[in-house]
């Protein structure tokens, strides 16, 4: 079987919406298996935690995922 072709940063910006969790680790497509319960019961704690200290302080906005994290655009790096 053919290795899959590599995608740029604008081919995966473009890509549709889907329910799946996917990201670009330098040009290469990864779609992800949903998380555990245990893991999102340790995001939701995490982020609760870390919102307050956040807000405190004013140090900006926390979000919670799915969201593309562009991490490096011209070495194709985008994360969730």
């Amino acid at each position: 079987m053919a290795p899959a072709p590599e995608l740029t940063s604008d081919q995966y910006l473009r890509t549709p919406e889907t329910l799946r969790p996917a990201e670009l680790a330098y040009g290469v497509l990864r779609v992800a298996e949903a998380p555990t319960v245990q893991h999102q019961q340790a995001v939701g704690a995490f982020h609760l935690a870390l919102s307050q200290h956040v807000r405190e302080r004013r140090l900006g906005r926390l979000l919670l995922s799915p969201i593309d994290v562009v991490l490096d655009y011209p070495r194709a790096l985008i994360v969730q």
